[in-house]
C-alpha cells in the first residue's frame, strides 16, 4: 500500500499516484501531504486547472467506493467497527442518520363563514343558469315553506293562550 508521503518519490507520475492512493481510501489531506503541497493550493489547483479537477473528482469518487466496499465486503464480519465506519461517513461522505425535510408551502387561512356565503351565491346562479326550472320549483316551495312555517307558529300561539 502506498504511503502518502511517497507520492512524489515512487517514480511513477504524480496523476498515477493521486489515483492510486484515492484507490486505498484516502482522503484530500492525505493526498495533499503526498503532493507536498498545502490544502490551499490544491484546492487553487482544482479551481484554476480543469484536467485536475476531474483528476481529483475521479479520485474522490475511487475513495468513496473503498469506503462503501469496506461495509459490503465485512457485512458478516462481527469485528468490524461499524460505530467507527459510520462515524467516518458521517463525517467525510455527509451520510446522515435520518434525512431532514422541511416544508416551503405558505400557510393560508381562510374564512369559513365567507366561503359559505360565496358557495351558495355560486350554487344559486349556477342553477339559476342551467336549470331554470329547478330554480322556479325552488321559489315556490321555499314560498309555501315560508307559509305552512307562519302558520305552525300562529297555531302554537293560539294553543297556548
Amino acid at each position: 500500500m502506498t504511503k502518502p508521503d511517497s507520492v512524489v518519490a515512487s517514480g511513477q507520475s504524480w496523476a498515477a499516484q493521486l489515483i492510486e492512493v484515492y484507490t486505498d481510501g484516502y482522503c484530500d489531506a492525505e493526498v495533499v501531504a503526498g503532493l507536498k503541497l498545502t490544502i490551499a493550493e490544491y484546492y487553487t489547483q482544482i479551481a484554476q486547472n480543469q484536467a485536475f479537477a476531474k483528476l481529483v473528482e475521479f479520485g474522490r469518487t475511487l475513495a468513496l467506493a473503498f469506503w462503501e466496499r469496506q461495509a459490503r465486503q465485512n457485512l458478516q464480519n462481527k469485528q468490524f467497527n461499524t460505530p467507527l465506519y459510520n462515524f467516518y461517513m458521517k463525517n467525510k461522505h455527509g451520510w446522515a442518520d435520518k434525512i431532514d425535510t422541511t416544508a416551503q408551502t405558505e400557510v393560508t387561512t381562510y374564512d369559513l363563514d365567507d366561503i359559505r356565503g360565496k358557495m351558495s351565491k355560486e350554487v344559486a346562479k349556477f342553477i339559476a343558469k342551467h336549470s331554470p326550472e329547478l330554480t322556479d320549483a325552488e321559489r315556490v316551495l321555499s314560498g309555501v315553506g315560508k307559509e305552512l312555517m307562519r302558520e305552525a307558529i300562529n297555531d302554537q300561539s293560539i294553543q297556548s293562550e
